[in-house]
């Protein structure tokens, strides 16, 4: 089930941003080869690696820079953007795409014809075994909870993240009138492994 919820998540993001790279192509626009090169990466990162159940939180982190770096590319001005990571990553590892869908469905709004300012702001800290993400984006007027509730995207993650990080997770979705606002924490280590590392610390 996890196999195929994740595999959802391909074909939505692979063509938006194949349309995306088109539409600069077409324009003769000059970011079209930046941008084709930005999501070659992405795309052999999700093909060659994304099918481990965990792959390195590093890894995972770069890989949202390359996504970030894609839209911001192609948005340029229109875009005001801060991401921040902060903490040690110190060999964490993460489920693989189990973020993206997060800042993919922010985009979507960044991209949204009655969004005058595109906005968003990442912060992602690690401290310790936990991660957190805090996510905030410019939205249309109008836009509620009960409309994030229903969207495929995001149904799609709480899914994934129910059967991954079971118990070991928080999420919460609030919009605040043109404000869509994501608070995410995981537990990176399983129960078992927490054991493990606390027997080899005592020996």
């Amino acid at each position: 089930e996890v196999q195929l919820l994740k595999a959802q998540i391909h074909p939505a993001f692979l063509f938006s941003t194949l349309n995306n790279i088109t539409s600069e192509a077409r324009l003769a626009s000059p970011k079209a080869p930046e941008m084709l090169i930005k999501f070659s990466d992405l795309l052999s990162y999700m093909i060659y690696e994304c099918y481990a159940p965990k792959v390195k939180l590093e890894r995972e982190i770069t890989m949202l820079r390359e996504y970030i770096a894609l839209e911001k590319i192609r948005q340029s001005e229109r875009l005001e953007l801060t991401f921040q990571i902060n903490g040690n990553m110190n060999g964490q590892v993460i489920s693989p795409l189990i973020l993206l869908p997060f800042i993919d469905n922010s985009f979507s709004y960044c991209n949204h014809e009655l969004v005058e300012q595109a906005w968003l702001n990442l912060d992602i800290t690690i401290e310790g075994n936990n991660l957190s993400m805090k996510l905030f984006n410019g939205i249309p007027a109008g836009t509620t909870v009960d409309t994030q509730i229903d969207n495929e995207t995001l149904v799609n993650v709480q899914k994934r993240l129910m059967l991954l990080y079971p118990g070991r997770h928080e999420l919460r979705i609030n919009t605040d009138q043109e404000l869509l606002m994501v608070y995410l924490n995981l537990n990176l280590v399983e129960t078992g492994q927490e054991e493990a590392a606390a027997v080899q610390t005592i020996k």
